[in-house]
């Protein structure tokens, strides 16, 4: 992962489009040869949503592209010559426009042949039906790259093939709403919404679920569900069969290469065996380096970056004249990750492909043939503007992954003929541990070799159904998305959300209505340097219930939202969080550690995120355990009409570790007079009539006791009361901040929960 997908692409709706390289531009730029194109780039965003869609939805071109140059520019007022009339653009802010073009092709076609405006489902399902398998995985393609000739064929043949489910509506506000009046305010829901996208929302463990896939057009159909899966790794040393730059290089055995860093930039290049690498579907090259080199300052020194910029990139190089000197000149390059981070990556699908693209490209442009000339496959290893001098030790490994069945769907039915409509059964079955899990269905067209992939995504919840502490410790897969495994993916030279992240859903059942709050401890390895050890924030999401009072008339609403953030350890750049400023760490407990505590007003769906920036880099990626902590509160209510005195008897049960410092009377209320509907706001209890006292706390192992005693005057009328107190907690509900130079500073602290007195009088 590099970044979650942000807004407004991480809304389930509409098209989420991330960047791929193209790299055919370069001998415009001195290079001899043109590269490879079609990989989703390094810095690009990947799925999935924190609601667990399948983000992206498609792929276009940038990393990069022609744009038209400025106006300004392009009419020389800076070069005189007209040469920026056009220049190479990147980022998704030139993938969006080139999707969106298409798009626009999409929509001219359709308005031709039927004569009226295109539904916005319906070009969605298109340019996602069309879209080319670029061999990477869901949570960095979607379904795919961009195809224009194939989106407009599908819309003026009426025969082509549409996929698409109809149940990801409801699926959608089934996680956001109890119903699409109540979470558009009363509106209605006209019409229909269908994608090519499947998500279920929960997944119990063993059990079955089924959702249909709509399958239009002629033809013959095979349809099977797929999914990446590792089929082992190998140290990057094990398969080079030559270092170019020994002076630098200095030694490369397994996973271990020397670097010597003795100048600001320094490159050192890698022969790699490609017959290694294509066995693969698909592949990553890691690596990775300790944090302390990066960045010196760590927990106790001032910010202090020492290599600015790390450079990762995969090239093939074709020996101009087969002289066998090697330059960087004469190599096409096919990937690069180059970033301010201590761990960067290669990922590539179907190497083959980028090869034979290069290839035919010399052939047609260069007038060269490639087979007649000396080939090899070069990673470069680099660094650019660092101050740190002496040998940077490097972890290298290649990780191959292969597309296998995904053995938790079954397609009923998987193959057929059909001249219209057929509605397939799409049956996933949950596996055995909590997370978030996602592949694919593929959609086959046999006649027209026409290939469709439709993302699939779905959790496996952790059910809370008693006061039993839970704990999810790392366990093995074979995916690129581990559920208890987060990788180095912060990027100091670009957003402050970049990182990697995971996303656990909780679901606590109608029947746990004591659950009062929620600890959530997520622990990870240190390394036995905690100065250096990687900095890890945790949110918790979920319903909750406010009460919200109008000013003139003292009525008070109830208002329930589904996914507030209830409680968040985070840290804070302290500059401001913009672009380009140092992040710093941020501890709740410490180096290893994070523990917030979390308000729980009603039962129903939360999530968790767990989410990395500073990454230690003494590993490819590392576990962490996450724990949560029930805290229940129960109530025993008497009353003495004689005396008007009430009595509230509260225990709350859990880890001691987690009671309250403190429980405080916040002086105000609400209350429902007897047989009427409304509650009205108290904003001052001694003043109405009601004075509280609190006893000091009992406390036993995993008990804590107080009692509210509560005089009620004369005056006070019966009814349905709801009166809050305020618990102090141990540890943050929210905490953000960060620690430079030793010295933790605090953006913003909340250590503050309710406990709800509701009784009638």
């Amino acid at each position: 992962a590099c970044a979650p997908p942000t807004v407004p692409s991480p809304s389930p709706l509409p098209i989420g489009v991330v960047a791929a390289t193209e790299f055919t531009y370069r001998p415009i730029y001195g290079y001899y040869w043109p590269g490879s194109s079609r990989q989703v780039i390094s810095w690009s965003d990947r799925g999935p949503t924190e609601l667990g869609i399948v983000k992206p939805d498609v792929v276009a071109v940038g990393a990069f592209a022609w744009g038209i140059g400025r106006t300004w520019e392009a009419l020389g007022s800076r070069t005189l010559n007209g040469v920026l009339v056009h220049r190479l653009f990147s980022g998704t802010s030139q993938a969006t426009p080139m999707a969106a073009g298409v798009g626009a092709l999409i929509v001219s076609a359709y308005k031709s042949v039927s004569g009226s405006r295109m539904p916005p489902y319906l070009l969605k399902t298109i340019l996602m039906n069309t879209a080319q398998d670029m061999g990477f995985d869901e949570l960095s393609q979607g379904a795919g790259f961009v195809d224009a000739y194939k989106a407009v064929t599908a819309v003026m043949d009426p025969s082509f093939p549409r996929i698409y489910s109809l149940n990801i509506l409801n699926d959608l506000i089934s996680e956001m709403g109890s119903s699409y009046a109540s979470f558009t305010y009363g509106g209605s829901l006209d019409g229909v919404w269908y994608e090519p996208k499947i998500f279920i929302p929960s997944v119990r463990s063993g059990s079955r679920v089924m959702r249909q896939l709509v399958v239009e057009g002629t033809g013959s159909y095979k349809i099977y569900p797929v999914r990446l899966q590792s089929v082992g790794h190998v140290g990057l040393c094990n398969i080079t069969t030559g270092v170019l730059d020994p002076a630098y290089i200095t030694s490369c055995s397994g996973e271990d290469i020397t670097f010597n860093v003795d100048a600001a930039t320094r490159y050192g290049h890698l022969v790699i065996d490609m017959d290694a690498l294509k066995q693969y579907d698909f592949f990553e090259i890691e690596v990775v380096f300790p944090f302390e080199y990066f960045e010196g300052g760590g927990r106790t020194g001032t910010f202090s970056v020492r290599i600015p910029t790390t450079v990762l990139e995969l090239a093939y190089w074709i020996d101009v004249g087969g002289d066998g000197v090697f330059s960087w000149y004469e190599t096409a390059r096919m990937y690069y990750d180059i970033r301010r981070a201590n761990a960067v990556r290669i990922q590539v699908g179907d190497l083959e492909g980028q090869i034979e693209e290069i290839e035919n490209l010399a052939r047609v442009y260069m007038g060269v043939d490639p087979a007649q000339l000396p080939r090899y496959l070069i990673v470069r290893i680099g660094v650019s503007g660092a101050t740190f001098r002496g040998v940077l030790p490097i972890k290298a490994r290649v990780v191959g992954y292969k597309y296998v069945p995904w053995s938790d769907l079954t397609i009923i039915p998987s193959r057929f003929t059909s001249s219209g409509l057929v509605r397939v059964s799409v049956i996933v079955k949950g596996p055995a541990r909590p997370g978030f899990y996602s592949g694919y269905v593929v959609v086959e067209e046999t006649t027209r070799a026409h290939k469709s992939l439709v993302p699939v995504s779905f959790f496996v919840p952790i059910e809370l159904r008693t006061p039993s502490n839970y704990t999810l410790s790392p366990y093995a897969e074979g995916r690129q998305y581990r559920n208890t495994y987060l990788r180095g993916a912060f990027d100091y030279t670009w957003r402050y959300e970049s990182g990697d992240w995971r996303v656990f859903k909780v679901y606590v059942p109608p029947t746990f209505k004591s659950l009062w709050a929620l600890g959530v401890r997520v622990t990870w390895p240190t390394h036995d340097n905690p100065t250096y050890a990687s900095n890890l924030d945790i949110h918790l999401y979920g319903p909750y219930t406010y009460y919200m009072v109008e000013e003139e008339t003292n009525i008070v609403y109830q208002y329930r939202v589904s996914g507030a953030q209830l409680a968040a350890e985070l840290s804070r750049d302290p500059r401001g969080g913009s672009s380009y400023n140092p992040t710093r760490f941020w501890d709740s407990v410490g180096p290893g550690e994070s523990l917030i505590i979390s308000p729980i007003t009603s039962t129903g769906v939360y999530r968790v995120v767990v989410r990395n920036i500073q990454f230690s880099g003494m590993s490819y990626e590392e576990p962490f355990t996450l724990e949560l902590i029930p805290m229940t509160l129960s109530v025993k209510y008497s009353y003495s009409p004689t005396n008007k005195v009430g009595l509230a008897e509260v225990t709350i049960t859990g880890l001691s570790e987690l009671f309250p410092e403190d429980v405080a009377v916040v002086g105000e209320g609400i209350v429902k007079p007897v047989g009427g509907v409304t509650y009205y706001y108290i904003p001052d209890l001694a003043e109405y009539g009601i004075t509280l006292e609190i006893s000091p706390p009992v406390i036993s192992d995993n008990t804590y006791r107080f009692n509210v005693t509560m005089s009620f005057s004369p005056s006070v009328s019966r009814g349905r009361y709801i009166i809050p107190l305020s618990a102090t907690t141990p540890f943050p509900v929210t905490t953000v901040g960060w620690i430079d130079s030793g010295t933790p500073t605090i953006y913003f602290d909340w250590y503050k929960m309710p406990i709800y007195l509701k009784f009638t009088l």
